[in-house]
């Protein structure tokens, strides 16, 4: 079981959202979760609550293993692969 470096989760947290070209305060809008409740927490040093992540993880398309300890692959980077793979395969069907 890994162990979950609070500061890596904000970082990873605010990578995840520039990547999907969303700011923090937007993904805490768009939750319903309390932009300053999430500072103080961030600044305090603590995790958000299960609620919170599972939204947080179901909205940026992520795994919460992936959100929390960075150990998963992202789920969109799966899908994308599998896109990729099933284009090969239709283009190696219809030459055929």
């Amino acid at each position: 079981m890994e162990t979950i470096n609070i500061e890596q989760f904000y970082e990873r947290l605010k990578q995840i959202c520039l990547n999907r070209n969303i700011t923090l305060k937007a993904l805490c809008e768009q939750l319903g979760i309390n932009y300053r409740t999430y500072q103080n927490k961030k600044f305090r040093g603590l995790i958000p609550t299960v609620d919170e992540l599972v939204k947080m993880s179901e909205y940026l398309d992520v795994s919460l293993d992936y959100l929390l300890t960075g150990s998963a692959v992202e789920l969109e980077a799966c899908k994308d692969k599998l896109k990729k793979i099933q284009n090969i395969i239709n283009e190696s069907s219809s030459s055929e």
